[in-house]
């Protein structure tokens, strides 16, 4: 952010440089990390006013800076060929070995009820390798008792399976998933989608402290519950100053939606939310709250000098 801010007062190498190997570093480590270049790199190049920078010194540096960045990722895919005999420019995106199986049915059948951080850490994450509880699935992971039935017996295959995850047993998830998708397709494609994006942006973000899953359960732990809805309104007051910072229309404010747009629109198909994943937003966000904190700050001095005594 501070790059491209820099590039569009005066644009020139060091800026150029900067933004580069910041961008490149975040794909490098995670491959969505490269929205970040779609969502700014326009505002780099587009704004600049006639004259401020010949044209052909900003295509000298585009092109340097594109060769730069494409760099780690051709020495990444090489290693990939030689070592997996794989073409695989990008980290995948289940995060999975070259040889390892994707369990597409799995995903799919979790991506049919999974809605929150609870079953992304009970569920989730356990299979395969531990356990699937079918107690710890939520209600709407059935829609029918025979369903159920279905479900618990899939489970049970699994679990006396030495909880290994096999081709038969994924495709039976498989099936599954495409009869709960066929049954409610605006739940698979629409809500159930939003909802995931709407747990990560709204969550109280305390999956790091020593906090039961549960936090909402007043009964069950009074200070945990009153520490994690304070937590959970601090994050509501952030984006509603962010909301309000809008409206100022500071500078970059366009990339900045774009960015975070562009993020939400990629977690919409996430199966299992997190947190986490929009953590790469609050920067902006921070910027766009300043911007509203610094408005209300000056109503209220401006307020105070006319004020009579």
């Amino acid at each position: 952010m501070w790059s491209v801010a820099r590039f569009r007062e005066r644009p020139g190498w060091r800026s150029g440089f900067i933004f580069t190997f910041a961008v490149a570093g975040a794909a490098l480590l995670r491959p969505d990390g490269a929205l970040a270049a779609v969502a700014f790199v326009p505002a780099m190049v587009l704004d600049l006013l006639p004259g401020l920078i010949k044209w052909r010194k900003l295509v000298r540096i585009a092109v340097v800076c594109a060769l730069i960045a494409i760099a780690p990722f051709a020495v990444w895919t090489a290693r990939n060929f030689k070592t997996f005999q794989v073409f695989q420019p990008l980290a995948p995106r289940l995060a999975i070995e070259p040889d390892e199986s994707p369990n597409l049915g799995w995903e799919k059948w979790v991506k049919s009820w999974c809605l929150d951080y609870v079953s992304t850490y009970q569920v989730y994450w356990n299979v395969p390798g531990s356990e699937l509880d079918i107690g710890q699935l939520p209600s709407r992971a059935f829609d029918t008792p025979t369903e159920r039935d279905q479900t618990e017996a899939i489970a049970n295959d699994y679990n006396t399976n030495g909880y290994n995850l096999t081709p038969e047993i994924d495709v039976r998830f498989g099936a599954l998933a495409r009869g709960r998708i066929a049954a409610h397709p605006l739940r698979y494609y629409l809500w159930l989608p939003l909802g995931r994006v709407a747990d990560m942006w709204l969550r109280p973000r305390v999956e790091n402290l020593p906090i039961d899953l549960d936090w909402w359960v007043y009964a069950h732990h009074y200070a945990e519950t009153k520490f994690s809805w304070t937590w959970a309104a601090l994050n509501a007051l952030y984006l509603l100053l962010a909301f309000v910072g809008l409206f100022m229309r500071p500078k970059l404010w366009l990339p900045l939606v774009a960015y975070m747009a562009l993020r939400s629109a990629l977690l919409l198909t996430v199966e299992a939310p997190e947190a986490r994943y929009t953590i790469e937003c609050f920067p902006m966000i921070f910027v766009l709250a300043g911007n509203a904190v610094a408005l209300i700050v000056s109503g209220v001095l401006h307020s105070s000098r006319k004020a009579p005594y």
